[in-house]
């Protein structure tokens, strides 16, 4: 027979037990590589704590499984629902976040030439982490088009596109890349002057 802390005789089935709640959480959130809805590359870990395992989950109203990993995510919020054995479920949301996004300026943005000028366009890129690859296009008229600071002779107005292309992780299944935009405007050549008038004595 036990006996309680009084010396009191007790049964075991006596004794209540308690469960714990079920609950999810989120053990480790991968940001996307690149900003925008096209890299696919973030990642959910999530977890159970409950008296009931093997637990199961559930992302955004999906079927349940056993894997508590869930990959090829794209930036935004998502919702999770965690199941035990018993049925009992657990729901939070989470972000997956994404760096900010790759941005290029062009001095100048807009600017006119005379026929026959030339003008340097200077690219500055931010946001990015290794090696830049540079792609201008058109190429008409530019001295280079895989440099960030070509010089344009051109004898029409243009409208060039820079685009960069960061090669921190060359293996990307879609380019981490940003764009900037440019214009000049040639102007027509300035008039010459000629004389139509021709005197001996040099009066006009």
């Amino acid at each position: 027979t036990a006996l309680d802390g009084n010396n009191c005789p007790f049964s075991i089935a006596d004794i209540p037990v308690y469960e714990h709640a079920f609950s999810i959480f989120s053990d480790t959130v991968i940001p996307t590589s690149c900003y925008g809805p096209e890299h696919l590359d973030g990642a959910i870990f999530v977890n159970g704590i409950g008296d009931n395992p093997p637990f199961d989950f559930s992302l955004n109203g999906g079927p349940f499984i056993s894997t508590n990993v869930f990959r090829e995510l794209g930036a935004g919020p998502y919702q999770v629902v965690g199941r035990d054995q018993k049925g009992c479920t657990d729901t939070f949301t989470i972000t997956v976040p994404q760096p900010d996004p790759i941005v290029i300026t062009i001095v100048p943005p807009l600017d006119s030439i005379q026929l026959g000028e030339s003008v340097q366009l200077v690219s500055s890129v931010f946001n990015s982490n290794g090696p830049l690859q540079y792609e201008w296009t058109p190429t008409q008229g530019l001295n280079c088009a895989d440099c960030p600071d070509p010089v344009v002779s051109i004898f029409e107005t243009t409208i060039y596109e820079l685009v960069v292309t960061d090669l921190d992780k060359p293996n990307r299944a879609v380019p981490c890349t940003g764009t900037g935009i440019a214009e000049i405007i040639v102007l027509p050549a300035r008039p010459t002057f000629v004389p139509n008038a021709f005197t001996p004595n040099g009066d006009g």
